[in-house]
């Protein structure tokens, strides 16, 4: 009779150890692979080649299978052999050193307990095949995940499994896999598992047989160089900084980052306004008296001080699948504030950078009212930006609220729109309330139509300058930068440059953008890199001249400022018309 092995429902490392451990024992991040499973809904994990990955799969699937009620588990893979002969080999290894004391009966791609009890292993090419596993506990493995399309990973999201664990390689740039360790991360727990963190490059258990060995990383080494793509996927588990088509690289984004972490920070203390702890000058909050300012300033002071709630308390928050107590059934998991925060609470309430009283801050807003789309604020002075905020399932007037605090909390001069879609209302409102708005159209024809598809890919490309160059100091936000990374783009044979659009990124799995296009948004004024410089082959243009600034605006010509300019060219300093 098989035995009871309910008491390591949470414990994984005593089962492998207990009861698979003549089949050999984990060593230290495999130990971590095991425990991730017990309290993470979705686990990934990127490993360098013969890191033990689909081993400890293996003793996972067979934990799953004993210890939970009513389980089922699905492993799946790119190819039937991976799933058969790599990971159900390591099953059947595991499996022979306790046949009587296990419940279930092993075949070759298949351990049965009874009709409802099971765990299969398959491969298919079709994402429809993936379906009708449903089950109360259902794990489902994916092996060589960074191979996986990515309607099949959608089919896999839609069986709403109670485990999702993901192995594979650091060899692709598009996909689930990828993305669940940069634009996903925020809803995946992250394993990374390089070559010098095995027992043969530790020492950790006198080495394991059958893992890398330092001689394969040296050969890898002088086959590939240690700078070679392949040697940082197959040795250090590290994804490639880029791909061809990649906007922006990894590392560009990383050290606009860090040095937005290096600038000094003035935490906003007690009895304090944003405005008093940056320096901001904005003739609107001027004076002490209380009569000085509007409801909504006098709000934004108060929350600024502490004295009344943040706003927005009904505010929708997102949780993270990586987040462990609310994904396994206990109590809400209690967290800081994250950067998928939909709260509403002033920047003051946060740690802030000194301001500049000598430099203009702008504003980008994104919106995506509701739908999977969500509306993004971003708040920018020179080329620093301060505050970075994203909201699911707001409504367009309450957006409207949400700008206008921002607008005051910041003291900013603009705000800039995209009013494709619902952004129209929002602008049309904004205006209507006297705010300096300006609506964008990302979409539209892009002032050097010449050179770029529309707006939006001129609008970008002169961000990825801007990035590359090193000029930009960016909020730590991980879901920034996974945004970011994941922008491509093409240029087509008569020389555009064309942003890869949203739904596009939808068929790769992957949400809008939103807080980049927020960020792109707050940069259409200068100070700008100049992207007209001719440094690019496909970009250069005779016509390109030295008052052209940010993103094909130009200066007023000299004396050409009269009463017939539009109030927003002498306002903000640009000229908004197609260039000349």
């Amino acid at each position: 009779m098989a035995e009871d092995f309910t008491r390591y429902r949470n414990d994984p490392v005593g089962f492998v150890r207990d009861v698979l451990g003549e089949a050999g024992m984990p060593y230290s991040k495999q130990v971590e692979m095991l425990e991730a499973m017990v309290d993470h809904r979705r686990v990934s994990v990127v490993g360098a080649n013969a890191s033990g990955k689909d081993w400890t799969a293996a003793r996972a699937v067979l934990w799953w299978m004993e210890t939970q009620e009513d389980p089922k588990t699905v492993v799946t893979g790119p190819t039937q052999r991976q799933v058969e002969d790599v990971v159900w080999q390591e099953m059947r290894e595991a499996y022979a050193v306790a046949p009587e004391r296990l419940g279930g009966k092993m075949l070759a791609s298949k351990y049965r307990i009874d009709e409802n009890r099971f765990a299969i292993g398959f491969s298919t090419n079709k994402a429809c095949n993936i379906q009708g596993f449903h089950a109360q506990n259902l794990l489902v493995v994916v092996t060589e995940a960074h191979a996986m399309p990515q309607d099949q990973m959608d089919a896999i999201k839609r069986l709403h499994p109670k485990r999702l664990l993901l192995l594979g390689n650091a060899m692709s740039l598009d996909g689930e896999f990828h993305d669940s360790h940069h634009a996903k991360q925020h809803i995946y727990r992250r394993i990374r598992i390089s070559a010098y963190d095995t027992p043969n490059f530790t020492g950790e258990d006198g080495g394991v047989p059958g893992t890398i060995t330092p001689e394969d990383a040296e050969e890898l080494a002088l086959d590939w160089s240690e700078d070679h793509p392949f040697y940082a996927s197959a040795v250090l588990a590290e994804f490639p900084d880029a791909q061809e088509d990649s906007l922006v690289g990894r590392e560009a984004v990383e050290a606009a980052m860090q040095r937005g972490e290096a600038a000094a920070v003035v935490p906003a203390e007690a009895g304090t306004s944003p405005f008093a702890s940056s320096g901001l000058r904005d003739s609107r909050l001027r004076g002490n008296d209380d009569d000085h300012l509007s409801p909504g300033e006098r709000s934004a002071r108060d929350s600024a001080a502490g004295e009344g709630e943040a706003a927005g308390s009904d505010c929708h928050f997102e949780r993270s699948a990586a987040e462990s107590r609310n994904l396994s059934g206990e109590s809400p998991a209690q967290h800081e504030r994250s950067p998928r925060d939909a709260s509403t609470a002033p920047p003051a309430l946060l740690s802030m950078t000194m301001l500049d009283p000598n430099l203009p801050v702008y504003v980008g807003v994104d919106v995506g009212r509701f739908g999977f789309d969500k509306s993004a604020i971003c708040v920018r002075q020179g080329e620093r930006v301060f505050d970075l905020r994203s909201f699911a399932k707001m409504d367009t007037m309450r957006l409207v609220h949400e700008v206008q605090q921002t607008l005051r909390t910041w003291g900013a001069e603009a705000v800039f729109v995209d009013e494709g879609g619902v952004g129209g209302g929002v602008v049309d409102r904004l205006r209507e309330l006297g705010e300096p708005v300006y609506g964008v159209h990302f979409g539209g024809r892009a002032p050097h139509r010449t050179r770029f598809y529309n707006m939006r890919s001129e609008f970008f490309w002169e961000l990825r300058m801007l990035l590359n160059d090193g000029l930009l100091a960016l909020p730590r936000d991980e879901e920034l930068a996974g945004q970011l990374i994941s922008l491509r783009y093409d240029v087509s044979s008569s020389g555009q440059v064309r942003l890869q659009g949203k739904r596009e990124m939808r068929k790769r799995g992957l949400p809008s953008p939103d807080k980049a296009d927020a960020l792109a948004l707050a940069f259409l004024v200068p100070p700008s890199f100049g992207i007209w410089t001719g440094t690019e082959p496909f970009l250069n243009d005779d016509r390109a001249s030295p008052d052209r600034v940010s993103l094909g605006y130009r200066l007023p010509p000299p004396g050409d400022d009269n009463e017939d300019d539009p109030p927003r060219a002498r306002s903000l300093g640009v000229w908004f018309g197609p260039p000349r």
